[in-house]
């Protein structure tokens, strides 16, 4: 398995641009599995695992590793094609608005983050630890703006670098970094913050 998958091509995008996806790939990171493996661990029915699984597969960003037959039938184990995925350098570090995929790949990037941590919520008893939350907003100069980008890289190398074991545990972390619309006079833009 790659460290790292360079999303470019919109059909690429496409492919991330379900929170459905987004969960199939995450467990395909630490796993090989079938489609019926990875609906049970997510908990949705086959069929739609098997279209998803198929969508991925097809734009490249989870592999065949390996077919067993079992039954007469043929089982089909799939693996993610990385450990962490990012936009190349065909997007230059943003997404065209008119783009069908753009606006989808991050609301699913959301929905997904949205599902994992229902997920861990309803798997651990007593305290949710460590569990980290922030959201920011205001403004940044161009040179702030390429420290935040160097930082969220930073922390994008620190996944995976680490084979799964006894010592080791899994975590998420969604970082959506993104210009807001300039805010019309009198709504926050003094850099009061947001209510």
């Amino acid at each position: 398995m790659d460290r790292e998958f360079l999303l470019n091509t919109t059909e690429q995008l496409q492919a991330l641009a379900h929170p459905t996806r987004h969960r199939i790939i995450n467990y395909l990171v630490d796993h090989s599995a079938t489609n019926q493996q990875i609906a049970a661990a997510l908990g949705e029915p086959p069929a739609r695992i098997h279209f998803h699984v198929r969508e991925l597969w097809t734009a490249g960003l989870v592999i065949l590793v390996e077919e067993r037959i079992k039954g007469g039938v043929v089982e089909k184990y799939y693996q993610a094609a990385a450990r962490s995925f990012r936009l190349g350098d065909a997007f230059q570090f943003g997404l065209n608005p008119h783009e069908p995929a753009s606006d989808a790949l991050g609301l699913s990037l959301l929905a997904a983050a949205e599902q994992d941590l229902q997920a861990a919520l309803g798997s651990f008893t007593g305290t949710l630890h460590p569990f980290v939350s922030a959201h920011f907003q205001g403004t940044l100069s161009a040179p702030a703006l390429q420290r935040v980008q160097h930082w969220i890289a930073r922390i994008g190398q620190e996944f995976g670098h680490e084979a799964t074991s006894a010592e080791t545990q899994s975590f998420t972390l969604t970082i959506l970094l993104h210009p807001l619309p300039t805010p019309l006079k009198g709504e926050h833009g003094d850099g009061a913050p947001l209510e």
